[in-house]
């Protein structure tokens, strides 16, 4: 019987120490757990500064392209208005009405393009387009020029 008693006093040891060992593996596991997951923060946060760096980068360029397309337009016509007085352009435009697109908000950079199409067709002079866009903004768009305006964003 003592045999069997220590026996059983073996098993519990036994099992006192795999209970030890499955608690020491289980910190290690939580410690690298907790590794990866300072790992993990670590890149994502390196991710979210390339991301603005590129998206910065991406503005800043798309800002200096507009810039030199306006450069570009107000050089046009300013040699224009040097060269010749305002005519009416030449050409079979009977009938035909262009109206000046109306902007709401949404995709602005079509916007734009019909805007500056309608001022090429009917040569509208630099200091005029502004005003006459504005005349055609509705919703959000109004209100977003209408503030801009009041604060002194647009000049002459």
């Amino acid at each position: 019987m003592a045999e069997n008693t220590r026996s059983k006093h073996q098993q519990y040891e036994e099992l006192q120490q795999q209970l030890l060992e499955m608690r020491q593996q289980n910190k290690q596991t939580q410690k690298t757990m907790k590794n990866f997951q300072n790992n993990f923060d670590t890149l994502n946060d390196m991710m979210r500064t390339i991301v603005q760096q590129h998206q910065q980068q991406h503005q800043n360029q798309n800002q200096h392209q507009q810039n030199n397309q306006y450069q570009h337009q107000e050089q046009r016509q300013l040699q224009y208005e040097d060269q010749e007085p305002h005519e009416p352009r030449r050409g079979n435009f009977r009938g035909m009405r262009l109206d000046f697109p109306h902007f709401q908000g949404d995709q602005p950079a079509s916007w734009i393009f019909e805007a500056h199409q309608y001022f090429e067709f009917h040569q509208t002079p630099l200091p005029h387009r502004m005003l006459m866009a504005s005349y055609h903004m509705e919703g959000e768009a109004l209100v977003w020029y209408q503030e801009s305006f009041e604060r002194g964003h647009f000049h002459d």
